[in-house]
């Protein structure tokens, strides 16, 4: 289960909308979460930690913004499951291949042109050969990057697509353009 260390105000506030404001019961928070209302009022009371299915479970009933507000960050923002993207390959991961890979390159370099190196400070037949297959190294973790983008450019579109075509319902954005 995913946690959420937020604990403290957003607890306060989960107390208040439930306790006093009365915007939601523990018993449908515990039913929207699958567990028993002993559980929620733990949460409520005792538990540091509160799990993201509960924060799940009340915004989605209240559309709270103070509880928005509380789990956005600057810069982040809250959006549907169906919103989400979930791809299978990690572009940041990659990035960091691709740097890995570009700074042995960059360290072969600087051996080949060092006064020490098999020629002298001159870059030697057998060393370009070694910085060419590291170069190429480069090129096949970069091309690993673009293939995911390429991956994750269609799943977006097709999921911008799938949103616009909800029948009975007004278009809420185009397919190209939207953040």
């Amino acid at each position: 289960m995913h946690t959420n260390k937020l604990g403290g105000g957003v607890q306060a506030l989960l107390y208040t909308m439930v306790h006093h404001e009365r915007l939601i019961t523990v018993e449908e928070i515990a039913r929207a979460v699958g567990c028993e209302p002993p559980t929620i009022y733990e949460y409520l009371n005792a538990k540091p930690i509160i799990p993201v299915a509960v924060l799940k479970a009340v915004f989605e009933r209240t559309a709270d913004p103070r509880l928005k507000r509380a789990l956005e960050p600057a810069g982040w923002r809250l959006v549907p499951d169906d919103q989400v993207v979930e791809t299978a390959h990690d572009i940041e991961a990659d990035l960091g291949d691709v740097h890995i890979a570009a700074g042995a390159l960059h360290q072969a370099v600087r051996e080949a042109r060092a006064a020490n190196s098999d020629g002298g400070g001159e870059i030697t037949i057998r060393e370009l050969d070694g910085l060419e297959k590291q170069a190429n190294e480069v090129e096949r973790q970069l091309a690993d990057v673009r293939a995911h983008l390429k991956e994750l450019r269609a799943e977006t579109e097709s999921r911008q697509t799938a949103r616009l075509a909800v029948p009975g319902k007004q278009a809420v954005a185009s397919i190209r353009g939207v953040d």
